[in-house]
């Protein structure tokens, strides 16, 4: 492992260097510790972070904050704005620190897997862990002939799901033979890890008379930095894990799936779930729609627009033709690409005219889906 730069603070450059000094801080931290709000997830589209977003809920503000000011203090960011925070950039010093880091083995095998992860998905990977947790326990200790246990997980919906997926096995050669595959499909999926990857997936799972190890005790057991870079490295594996099982023939590790995993309309939050639903039911002329779903839904127009924003970052089939034509979408395009920015005021500057926020937005999200 990298001892000249943490994992995490080498993370938290990386997506400095991501924003190319348009945001604060505090957007960073917005992203990795997952706030729903809609200019968090358009930044988080805007600016390719999908797979950072959530990816650190453990970690409190105040930290992050300690972190951002021991860069200041060694040199490796300066502050434009030290009281608000309103704009960074790295120094001579910072990029070259970030470059040393980011070149070395470990550090782009973590990239490499950390760029196959949804962030918007982090609670589902979490259900599926959770569920796996609890199937492997209850298995291991069914072949061995044990019906009475504590559960490892005590969450009644993780429950709910295992015991539907066992309905209709009983006895001891069926739990061998469930049990037998699940390590097979196990071993296939993992066969392919460096051996450190392997090792911390498998000691957070656990099994029959072994706990699954806390995060400092791993840490410990694989020679990181600490728990939090423990819990950051199972946090990127999970989901490079599911995702694998995805793509690959595990007929019971598949079983696991929640349909959030495969359903894009699922990662919408709850209110544009509901506009996204009227949205399929409109039949009207194309200028009318967003005063109409404004009238429906009884919100602001500035709402309505912040919804189907939000639609368009999550769901690639959704079309932007309605509310930007196919020219006035490439002009956006390419004064965002000549001007090197997401930002909005800018490209709105550039455009004279020619487009609205809510069209420079629309296509900023497509453009997301583009660097994905």
């Amino acid at each position: 492992m990298n001892k000249t730069l943490p994992l995490m603070l080498g993370l938290l450059l990386h997506c400095m260097v991501q924003i190319k000094e348009e945001r604060s801080f505090a957007m960073i931290k917005a992203v990795l510790r997952g706030r729903k709000t809609q200019q968090t997830i358009q930044d988080t589209w805007y600016y390719g972070l999908v797979p950072y977003y959530q990816l650190l809920p453990f970690i409190r503000d105040e930290q992050l904050d300690m972190w951002y000011e021991q860069f200041l203090n060694e040199g490796l960011v300066h502050d434009n704005h030290r009281k608000n925070h309103s704009s960074f950039q790295l120094t001579t010093a910072g990029d070259e620190c970030y470059r040393q880091w980011f070149k070395t083995d470990t550090t782009m095998l973590f990239f490499q897997r950390i760029e196959e992860r949804n962030g918007f998905l982090q609670e589902t990977v979490e259900v599926q862990w959770q569920t796996l947790q609890l199937l492997t326990q209850v298995c291991s200790h069914k072949m061995q002939g044990i019906s009475t246990f504590l559960p490892v997980i005590e969450h009644s919906e993780i429950q709910q799901r295992v015991k539907i997926f066992l309905r209709g096995i009983q006895s001891h050669d069926e739990y061998q033979q469930l049990g037998s595959q699940l390590r097979q499909e196990l071993a296939q999926i993992l066969h392919k890890w460096k051996p450190y990857e392997q090792q911390l997936l498998l000691l957070r799972l656990g099994g029959l008379g072994i706990s699954a190890r806390t995060y400092t005790q791993i840490a410990h057991h694989l020679q990181l930095e600490d728990g939090m870079e423990a819990q950051l490295y199972f946090q990127v594996l999970n989901a490079a894990f599911w995702k694998q099982i995805e793509v690959t023939d595990s007929p019971i590790l598949q079983r696991l799936l929640s349909p959030r995993f495969t359903d894009p309309t699922s990662l919408l939050t709850a209110s544009t779930r509901v506009t996204y639903g009227l949205l399929q039911q409109y039949q009207g002329p194309t200028t009318q729609l967003l005063s109409w779903l404004a009238e429906k839904r009884q919100l602001k127009l500035g709402t309505v627009e912040d919804h189907l924003v939000e639609i368009a970052c999550k769901i690639p089939a959704f079309t932007i033709q309605p509310y930007v034509n196919p020219q006035l979408e490439q002009a956006i395009i390419e004064q965002a690409q000549q001007l090197q920015t997401r930002r909005l005021a800018p490209i709105k500057e550039h455009l004279g005219g020619q487009a609205n926020y809510f069209q420079i937005r629309l296509v900023l999200s497509r453009m997301g889906w583009m660097d994905r």
